[in-house]
């Protein structure tokens, strides 16, 4: 079960233009520095809808490295903690984060005190 969510907006052309593999990779990599407090010392799990990431997550247990510097690095900063493992869901599983961030009214439904401009989650 969920217990956080994090989302941000790919910022430079660089980070625009790399590869999903790297882009749901560094995602990951943020998260877990975003809630490194929490995550330190505790395992988890993480779920992905990105099968790229799944396999250089389980390649790293058996030390296989990617070939990218940078890749090496996120992987690097991952393995500092206690991934207790790692599980691939088809992206229509895994449709509540990928709603919430692709979300137009998440923006203006913050700051609307009015309920009816919430969406109906009932579905979730």
């Amino acid at each position: 079960m969920p217990i956080a969510y994090f989302s941000r907006k790919w910022r430079s052309p660089t980070e625009r233009a790399a590869d999903p593999c790297r882009r749901e990779l560094s995602a990951l990599k943020q998260a877990v520095d975003k809630w490194h407090v929490l995550l330190f010392a505790e395992p988890f799990y993480v779920v992905t809808d990105n099968m790229g990431v799944f396999h250089m997550v389980s390649n790293l247990a058996k030390g296989k490295l990617p070939k990218s510097p940078i890749l090496i690095r996120y992987l690097n900063t991952i393995s500092a903690y206690c991934v207790r493992g790692i599980e691939h869901k088809p992206t229509t599983q895994v449709f509540t984060s990928d709603a919430l961030s692709r979300s137009a009214w998440m923006d203006t439904a913050i700051e609307s005190d009015d309920p009816s401009s919430l969406p109906d989650l009932s579905y979730l």
